[in-house]
């Protein structure tokens, strides 16, 4: 119960001082971020690898490197600001943004879904002849996405968690001409 104090504290920084085995051990759930960090630094550093053999070799790399590829070898960010530590403090930030809006997005949508039997039972129906293979079948996008209702419902929670909604403005619901129950 200690680290969220330490996180909303008014200088969150603080938590930076802290050993990584005690962090570790008042939020188990840091193991996965810290495995990420490590395949991050590891992606980090075999991008460093291949600039520098591409220079000193004379070859030019692929363009279907990682993210940490253009930017060690053709963006215009300061060598500076290139180390290792930093590029893998960004690759976490970046895990973490797309990881919690998403979390976020799934948990209200299966909730509100899930709380509505109406909406439940229609997704349901919509869905049985698609689904009636699974799990020997998985069907495919476009099928999935030429169902209107489960369509209408994601567009819902998206529209209902965006973070647009959460300041205030808000997004407009749109009549796509289905009724949502």
């Amino acid at each position: 119960m200690g680290l969220p104090i330490l996180i909303h504290a008014k200088d969150a920084r603080l938590i930076s001082f802290l050993p990584e085995s005690v962090l570790l051990w008042l939020d188990p759930r840091g193991h996965a971020f810290k495995k990420f960090r490590k395949l991050a630094t590891d992606n980090i550093s075999q991008a460093k690898r291949d600039k520098e053999k591409n220079i000193t070799t004379g070859l030019s790399g692929d363009d279907r490197g990682s993210l940490f590829h253009y930017i060690v070898s053709s963006s215009s960010m300061p060598v500076s600001e290139q180390s290792t530590e930093r590029l893998a403090k960004e690759a976490q930030v970046l895990l973490g943004a797309g990881t919690a809006s998403t979390a976020r997005t799934l948990d209200v949508t299966v909730y509100y879904i899930l709380a509505n039997q109406h909406v439940r039972n229609r997704i349901m129906e919509e869905l049985a002849a698609p689904m009636s293979n699974f799990p020997d079948v998985f069907p495919s996008l476009a099928t999935l996405r030429s169902s209107p209702y489960l369509q209408a419902v994601i567009k819902e929670g998206l529209r209902y968690v965006s973070d647009v909604c959460a300041s205030g403005a808000g997004l407009h619901r749109v009549d796509l001409g289905l009724l949502m129950g």
